[in-house]
């Protein structure tokens, strides 16, 4: 679900490895050296007008300065001389750029330093009938930066009031929740704390701004190139593998911003070393060598990805349920994670129907024959194979992508060999992307789900079974990326220090077996089912930079299976989900949520306007119970070999658990089993 203005406002496909190029060079060299690779290996190469320059210079401040917290006017009218001409072919003109803005910036986050100082030694007048102003194309209160300090003051007033609000109105649910004044003292010391932590960034405020102008002239490209440093290529990986270095431990936050142990992975060193607890409160950690990592104003998110991205050695200090403060080293281990592990289940019914959730599209990249989600896919289907299932049902919902390989490999299980798409590379002509290996290993009848955030590799899969007659597509309209990319070294040198800089290239585009294309207009269902948000998902139409939508020629030369049934299955479908209470509720909800659908939002910031606007914004939040069904008509189980596994595992006996009851009461999961019985019957 995508969350409402109010709710944002208060809170890839393949990998090529390459090796380390060239000499040390200084950012002014870097900069054309990142265009230059972006230029050589993109689908379609900018050019390098006053326009796009334009795009760089308003994508590099709007990220540096979402809602115009920091920069004055005077800092944009003085950066206006470069605005049109940041992509020379030199790049002197964006090294000069990105040293004023740094210099700037560093001068900017101290003077709120300053400005936070002030505003805590003031008391806030709620009596006052203040506002904020957001609307969906500029999340910056109005349309302008502050004229002077004076202005920039009563913004920063504004934007702590309503943080201030935000937090009172979700304390105010909370029994012995903290009084107005501790929550104010914690609103002031999180904001300095990661004010601080911006102003004494590692990397420093110059590499910090030309890593993200990098980011920015990327974007001009296309919507999915990018720009990464050395550890955030290495954290792009992490995201597509079924495996990574853990300590194994989850962390959450309390009431009172402390971050907590929420729960340890089984088998994992935290788990192992029978000294970490949940609902420890974690105070500090430290490398090796004890220097000390400040968390203090981080975020549970944030500490997860720090310690995932450091060292191998950990030592943390806990303090325990008794008060005690206790320091545990860890050392990492090459955990299973746990977001891209494959689970399946049967639902249980007049017929027996296999279900499979694939989150997203994984691959091992050190191994020189790498098994990915296709081959853990191929294990479940003959699990449930052995239990007699008549049907399967797989679940690409918000499934975003990952590995081209593997989803190619993924629709190699259920056809029997030939195309499954075609890809068009730069400078190259249209060719097949072909499954090679003859037989499948499931033929019987199969449903695929989907929504608005099924993109990339999920795609591929669906619109694959669905030009080759072999799934029902069931669900909304997909997201409408049909590109691909690969990650590549810059070609021309590496930073200061050695660190190699790398981009995410969009280097082709995709087509169906047919030649037609599901770039920006996503695949479209056989059976749609009503969505509550599917008006709010942002697609790739949405992005301005996104890839063309257009058509290639190439013949086929293999026989396509007889078409299924789709249009029957469809008036099924529709005289079940007619007569569904949930359904005719969802109708019900979507036309009356597209009328409270805000082009602006007016944020008053005094606590009876405030509370108003949450409890009408919370209306929002109304569509994910209408998702849910009480009472299921279908059983959902464990197979034979999982009720082996749970038997001798409590913990993930609990989390089989949790997944079941999450099943069982899935409206769309249950009306794609009635499909699969309707596809069972028709075909017999």
């Amino acid at each position: 679900m995508r969350p409402t203005l109010l709710m944002a406002v208060l809170a890839c496909l393949c990998f090529m490895p390459f090796g380390v190029i060239g000499q040390e060079v200084d950012n002014c060299d870097q900069v054309k050296a990142v265009m230059s690779t972006l230029d050589r290996y993109h689908f379609k190469p900018i050019n390098y007008s006053a326009h796009n320059s334009e795009y760089v210079f308003s994508e590099l401040v709007s990220s540096l300065d979402p809602y115009r917290l920091y920069f004055l006017e005077e800092d944009l009218k003085e950066w206006r001389t470069f605005e049109g001409r940041l992509l020379d072919a030199q790049g002197t003109a964006a090294c000069q750029f990105v040293e004023k803005v740094a210099t700037r910036y560093e001068k900017r986050l101290q003077e709120v330093g300053q400005l936070l100082e002030e505003l805590e030694a003031a008391r806030f007048d709620w009596k006052q009938k203040d506002s904020l102003r957001f609307s969906a194309s500029d999340p910056g209160d109005h349309a302008t930066y502050s004229s002077d300090k004076a202005q920039l003051k009563l913004r920063w007033t504004k934007w702590l009031k309503l943080k201030m609000l935000s937090q009172m109105s979700d304390s105010s649910l909370a029994e012995g929740s903290p009084p107005e004044a501790v929550i104010v003292q914690e609103i002031f010391t999180r904001e300095k704390c990661r004010l601080d932590r911006m102003i004494k960034r590692t990397e420093g405020s110059e590499q910090y701004v030309m890593s993200l102008f990098l980011h920015a002239v990327a974007l001009t490209y296309d919507p999915h190139s990018a720009y990464f440093s050395a550890p955030e290529k290495e954290n792009f990986e992490v995201q597509l593998s079924a495996e990574a270095y853990s300590i194994g431990l989850d962390l959450t936050e309390n009431e009172n911003g402390e971050l907590l142990i929420a729960r340890l992975v089984p088998g994992g060193p935290a788990w192992k070393s029978n000294e970490l607890h949940q609902g420890d409160v974690l105070k500090k950690i430290s490398s090796p060598g004890g220097k000390q990592v400040e968390i203090l104003c981080m975020s549970a998110n944030e500490v997860e990805a720090l310690i995932m991205g450091g060292e191998m050695r950990v030592s943390l200090t806990v303090k325990k349920a008794n008060g005690q403060e206790k320091e545990v080293v860890l050392l990492k281990e090459k955990l299973v994670t746990e977001d891209n592990i494959i689970k399946s289940f049967i639902l249980d019914g007049p017929q027996k129907v296999g279900f499979i959730a694939l989150p997203g599209f994984y691959t091992e990249w050190e191994d020189n024959n790498p098994l990915g989600c296709a081959n853990d896919v191929a294990k479940e289907i003959l699990k449930l194979q052995k239990e007699g299932i008549k049907g399967l049902v797989l679940d690409l919902r918000n499934n975003g992508g990952g590995s081209l390989l593997e989803a190619i490999e993924l629709v190699g299980i259920f056809i029997d060999e030939g195309p499954v798409g075609i890809m068009h590379q730069k400078e190259d002509k249209p060719r097949f992307l072909k499954d090679m290996n003859r037989g499948s290993i499931y033929r019987g009848p199969l449903v695929v789900l989907v929504n608005g955030y099924s993109a990339s590799a999920s795609e591929l899969v669906s619109a694959a079974l669905r030009d080759r007659n072999r799934a029902i597509i069931v669900g909304t309209g997909t997201y409408g990326k049909f590109t691909s990319q690969v990650v590549l070294p810059v070609e021309g040198g590496n930073r200061a220090g050695g660190a190699q800089d790398f981009v995410k290239v969009t280097t082709g585009k995709i087509y169906g077996v047919n030649g037609g294309s599901a770039q920006q207009r996503g695949v479209q269902p056989h059976i749609v089912l009503p969505d509550p948000y599917d008006a709010f998902y942002q697609r790739e139409i949405d992005e301005e930079r996104a890839l063309e939508n257009d058509s290639v020629i190439k013949k086929l030369y293999f026989t396509l299976p007889p078409k299924l049934p789709a249009q029957e299955l469809a008036r099924k479908s529709a005289a079940r989900t007619m007569l569904d209470s949930n359904f005719i509720e969802i109708v019900v909800f979507q036309d009356s949520i597209e009328k409270l659908e805000r082009k602006e939002t007016i944020i008053p910031l005094n606590p009876d306007g405030f509370y108003d606007l949450v409890q009408q914004d919370a209306y929002y939040s109304l569509g994910s119970d209408l998702q849910k069904m009480q009472n299921g008509k279908i059983k959902v189980i464990n197979h034979g070999y999982n009720e082996e596994v749970l038997r001798m595992d409590n913990f993930a006996r609990e989390a089989s658990q949790r997944w079941i009851d999450n099943i069982q009461e899935d409206i769309y999961i249950d009306e794609s089993y009635w499909i699969v019985n309707d596809m069972i019957d028709l075909t017999r």
